[in-house]
This record gives structure tokens, sequence and C-alpha cells, in this order.
């Protein structure tokens, strides 16, 4: 969970909800992380299975039913 917080530590909530954190990632309303083309991604680069799952190798980042903000 460290890792988790460390990484959950840089996003923030913008005024209309989208979550973004410093280097541009952003999620849907859905909580689905995608990048600036709504490719499902982590901000690695790591695209998500059919699922909607994005993980990186230490832990899952936010799922299709994961609401992403502040911890």
């Amino acid at each position: 969970m460290k890792a988790w917080s460390r990484t959950m530590r840089a996003w923030w909530d913008d005024h209309e909800g989208v979550v973004a954190d410093h280097e541009g990632v952003v999620a849907d309303h859905e909580g689905v992380v995608v990048d600036h083309e709504g490719v499902v991604a982590d901000h690695e680069g790591v695209v998500a299975d059919h699922e909607g799952v994005v993980a990186d190798h230490d832990f899952v980042v936010a799922d299709h039913e994961d609401v992403v903000g502040r911890p």
C-alpha cells in the first residue's frame, strides 16, 4: 500500500471532477485511467486488459469500477 499512497498523492480533482496527475494522466467519470487519446493506460503507458484493469508491475492503479482521486 505504500506504493499506492506515493502514487495517489500526486492526483487531484479539478473543478469538473476530472482526475489528473501532474503528468497529465486523467481518469474518466467512471474512474478508468485514460491518456489524452482515450487509451486506457497508467502513467508509464501500461495498457489495460479488456476488463479495464490498469496496473503496473506492483499494483492496480484503477479499474472500471473504481473512483480515482485523493486517498
